[in-house]
């Protein structure tokens, strides 16, 4: 890194200090296949260089995430929600129908919060919200088409 910092590094560290769980995620190379090396990967990009499950209950320190991005400079950012986080995120799939199931969800139990909310590479949406860390959260598949 020549003494400056990747923005993937800078962003790590930011997200750290703000109390979030951080690791490294694979990235997607000049000839759009995953760094993971695997033809079929099924999720470019989006997954964990690193096992990740230590990182679900306690975050990596400054030193620690300093090494991953020395190693990995190109790697991608993910944050690890749930209570080390203190985040839930909403995730909007539009590939899988996840605005038209936003949609009807709002129709029956109002509108969304005001919260941060970003869009994602494949065109949907991730919505950030405070963990209420005294239970557990879990929506996954099946909790309607497109919205985990």
């Amino acid at each position: 890194m020549s003494g400056l910092q990747s923005n993937s590094l800078k962003m790590a560290l930011a997200y750290a200090k703000r109390g979030w769980s951080v690791i490294p995620a694979h990235h997607v190379t000049a000839d759009g296949e995953c760094s993971c090396g695997r033809s079929n990967c099924g999720n470019p990009g989006k997954h964990p260089r690193i096992g990740w499950v230590p990182y679900q209950t306690s975050a990596a320190d400054e030193t620690t995430i300093t090494q991953w991005w020395s190693r990995w400079e190109q790697a991608n950012v993910a944050v690890v929600t749930g209570a080390v986080s203190g985040l839930v995120v909403l995730d909007i799939d539009v590939a899988h129908g996840g605005d038209d199931s936003l949609h009807v969800l709002q129709m029956a139990h109002g509108k969304l919060p005001e919260t941060p909310m970003v869009l994602t590479g494949g065109g949907g949406q991730h919505y950030y919200f405070a963990h209420p860390g005294d239970r557990s959260i879990s929506g996954g598949s099946g909790f309607s088409a497109g919205v985990d």
